[in-house]
């Protein structure tokens, strides 16, 4: 399964646009992208603008995270 590898360099995290970017562009493939944070084990579905958001929540950062996309 491809994988690739993003640091978010805003000392915020990630916020409601950018997010929405990434879950736009996820939903024009029909492959799965599923998206972990790097200090945790919690994945979520990368196509979902309420869970992209849950994901940052949980820290004050989101440093890095893995998308993972299966055909």
């Amino acid at each position: 399964m491809p994988t690739a590898r993003t640091t978010i360099l805003n000392s915020l995290g990630l916020h409601a646009r950018p997010a929405m970017a990434f879950v736009d562009m996820a939903n024009a493939y029909a492959s799965a992208v599923s998206v972990r944070r790097t200090d945790g084990d919690e994945v979520v579905d990368g196509k979902s603008i309420m869970q992209m958001l849950l994901l940052d929540r949980k820290s004050t950062r989101l440093n890095s995270s893995h998308a993972n996309i299966s055909y």
